[in-house]
């Protein structure tokens, strides 16, 4: 069951929704989530767009500076 002052706030976004991104790293949470994204695009008729998110590596071996990014520097991380 929905909080009533919840439920009216979502009332009051739905004409407004055409798009819902939905962020999911596929634990337990996220599959909720995605449940409740799907449901509240149904009710809106909105879009989804459904983002796979994973934790970062804790290597600097795989870390590129954006600025470092000119032809010929940095290859090796570019085809990765």
């Amino acid at each position: 069951m929905v909080h009533p002052i919840r439920n009216g706030v979502l009332k009051a976004l739905i004409p407004g929704l055409k798009l819902i991104l939905i962020p999911t790293d596929c634990s337990d949470h996220g599959r909720i989530s995605i449940k409740y994204g799907i449901r509240l695009a149904q009710e809106s008729n909105a879009a989804i767009k459904l983002i796979c998110v994973q934790e970062s590596f804790d290597s600097d071996e795989n870390l590129v500076n954006a600025s470092e990014l000119e032809e010929g520097k940095n290859a090796r991380a570019c085809k990765k």
